[in-house]
């Protein structure tokens, strides 16, 4: 005869059980919440390595932070960290290894990013870009916009290495579109339109990359290009003569004989009386515009620097822009600046002004 167990001892030996189990709970619960703070502090010292130029070191780290918590948020994030350092380090089949591990994880689109550059980086371009357009066709808009441009950015790095500079124009282009004081798209932009032979539109967007950035290191020789791209831009029209010059001559002077080298009145009105400092800076935008014809006015890209430019005349800060860009050229620049901090504030409402219209 079967013999039932009192209830009471029953609920005994429960009640036991759930006491048992609690602490031992709330032991793991504990332990994966410090190893969570130690794997995160462990990838936060690799990034400092890393920063450092310490590549192996925050390879060695990385790996800790993905050993203390590695099926949690914290070491999926060290796989793709690990795989910049070996990419830092020149490693890529490492590199590869640890981002398909990333991906296999995470399907952000940085993670798909990182392996074309790596692809880029080992000689193949063509797949590089195959998977970068690829990676534009799942953005959408709910993703950053400055990664989407950096999407744009890099796939015109891969075609301006293969020399398909059409392909490389528009790219950066859009770049610039969802990053409009990106730098380096807009220095790019310019170079792709001198590549392409399409002097006049690169020494505009070449002059737009001096007034966002005056003060890069090497801006003597981007003025100096932005100079021989207007000179590569003249057509001889009506008999009119292309003076030709030397390019090791003297920058000012260079600069000045740009603004009696085309004797049309008819397309540089009172050119030759522009003989002063001041007035051959502001002039500039007079020798760039006439060779905006019609059929660089239905340039999208051309276009919209050109507006630019034309809102810079229309609210009359043309003069101060000019000598924002060339400050750290011309002594003058630098000292008109200083004593016009009135035209130098309304040059800083522009600014402001025209980036909420570009960013709309």
């Amino acid at each position: 005869m079967l013999i039932e167990k009192p209830l009471i001892l029953m609920i005994n030996k429960s009640q036991n059980m759930k006491n048992l189990l609690l602490p031992f709970i709330i032991f793991l619960f504990t332990f994966q919440i410090k190893s969570e703070k130690l794997a995160q502090e462990y990838l936060n010292l690799g990034i400092l390595f890393h920063d450092k130029g310490e590549y192996n070191s925050a390879i060695e780290t990385y790996k800790k932070a993905y050993q203390m918590d590695s099926t949690g948020n914290v070491g999926t994030l060290a796989l793709y960290e690990i795989a910049m350092s070996y990419i830092a380090n020149k490693e890529y089949e490492n590199a590869t290894l640890y981002i398909d591990k990333y991906i296999a994880r995470n399907s952000s689109l940085r993670g798909y990013m990182l392996k074309a550059s790596i692809l880029d980086y080992t000689n193949r371009t063509k797949e590089s870009i195959e998977l970068y357009k690829d990676i534009l066709g799942k953005a959408t808009d709910e993703n950053d916009f400055n990664l989407i441009g950096s999407i744009h950015y890099n796939l015109g790095i891969c075609y301006f290495k293969s020399s398909e500079y059409e392909e490389a124009k528009n790219c950066f282009f859009n770049s610039v579109k969802y990053r409009p004081i990106h730098n380096q798209s807009n220095l790019l932009l310019a170079m792709s339109y001198q590549q392409n032979n399409q002097h006049s539109t690169a020494a505009a967007i070449y002059f737009y990359y001096m007034c966002m950035n005056p003060d890069y290191n090497d801006i003597n020789k981007i003025f100096h290009t932005l100079l021989n791209n207007i000179m590569q831009g003249y057509e001889i029209k009506d008999g009119k003569r292309t003076l030709l010059v030397n390019h090791e001559v003297d920058i000012k002077e260079l600069s000045r004989i740009l603004f009696i080298a085309n004797e049309s009145e008819e397309n540089n009105p009172d050119l030759s009386s522009k003989e002063t400092m001041q007035n051959y800076i502001i002039g500039a935008l007079d020798i760039i515009l006439p060779f905006y014809n019609d059929s660089v006015y239905n340039d999208p890209i051309a276009n919209y620097y050109l507006k630019r430019f034309i809102s810079l005349k229309e609210t009359e800060n043309i003069e101060a822009m000019y000598n924002y860009a060339t400050q750290n050229i011309f002594p003058e620049s630098s000292q008109w600046l200083s004593n016009n901090p009135d035209k130098k504030q309304k040059l800083d409402e522009w600014f402001k002004n025209d980036y909420k219209k570009l960013l709309e």
